[in-house]
């Protein structure tokens, strides 16, 4: 019995033994897989890091060619600039003259608007004093009435007399103001008048200049014809640029397969990295 117990004992420590085994097992089991998902986690993470970093390559040198699109740009328009610089004279000439008219005419609106409003003030002040004499004349109207008829017909007229004065006054006051009014529109056209001629006298030198130009151009051009040694050195100047800018685009074509190789160079890296952290 003692025995069978003895057995039973063994069995029971045996058995406990292979479950405690097989935990040991599951849980490396669940260490591995824990470990190969956080391995995957870094190599996906490598990746989208080199991911970015190649965008940002991308982007820095679209970056720079954009800005060397914008340079040719500039370039281009300061040329175009200097072909068209007579016209561009014209052309500022003729925004000198427009933004001039619309100066004098903005300087003519104020000088309007400011006559005006001296005008209103004017009015306003001469109603307020009509007002004043209004009420100042009924009070004296009611204490003549209180006194004697005659005293009123009296103060009746001297008011009248006041009144009318006042009016002629206003009147005056009205012409002398349209008068000013007048003198400065002369004034301003007078001054418009003028510097339209100045205008005209400078586009007529510019004319002048511009002819004289052309015809010494067509002079040059003449002797130049006489003279055929100065042409072919103009022809060889003409090839030694031509040849000039070929060896500029090949500069450039140079730089291109650089970082072509660069990129491969960055995928090469990308699938090293790839490899060394599969545990598969």
């Amino acid at each position: 019995m003692m025995l069978l117990l003895l057995m039973l004992m063994k069995m029971v420590m045996l058995l406990i033994l292979l479950f405690l085994l097989l935990l040991l097992l599951l849980l490396l089991l669940l260490m591995m897989i824990m470990m190969k998902i956080i391995m995957m986690m870094m190599t996906v993470m490598i990746m989208i890091m080199m991911m970015m970093m190649m965008m940002m390559m991308m982007m820095m040198m679209m970056m720079m060619m954009m800005m060397m699109m914008m340079m040719m740009m500039l370039m281009m328009m300061m040329m175009m600039m200097m072909m068209m610089m007579m016209m561009m004279m014209m052309m500022m000439m003729m925004m000198m003259m427009m933004m001039m008219m619309m100066m004098m005419m903005m300087m003519i609106m104020m000088m309007m608007m400011m006559m005006i409003m001296m005008m209103m003030t004017v009015m306003m002040m001469l109603i307020l004093m009509l007002r004043l004499m209004l009420v100042l004349m009924m009070l004296v109207l009611m204490m003549l009435l209180l006194l004697l008829l005659l005293l009123l017909m009296m103060m009746m007229m001297v008011m009248m007399m006041m009144m009318m004065m006042m009016m002629t006054i206003m009147i005056m006051m009205m012409m002398v103001m349209m008068m000013m009014m007048m003198m400065m529109m002369m004034m301003m056209m007078m001054m418009m008048m003028m510097m339209m001629m100045m205008m005209m006298m400078m586009m007529m030198m510019m004319m002048m200049m511009m002819m004289m130009m052309m015809i010494k151009m067509a002079m040059m051009m003449m002797m130049m014809m006489m003279r055929r040694r100065r042409m072919m050195m103009m022809m060889m100047m003409m090839m030694m640029m031509m040849m000039m800018m070929r060896r500029r685009r090949r500069r450039r074509r140079r730089r291109r397969r650089r970082r072509r190789r660069r990129r491969r160079r960055m995928m090469i890296y990308i699938y090293i990295i790839d490899v060394l952290f599969n545990f598969d």
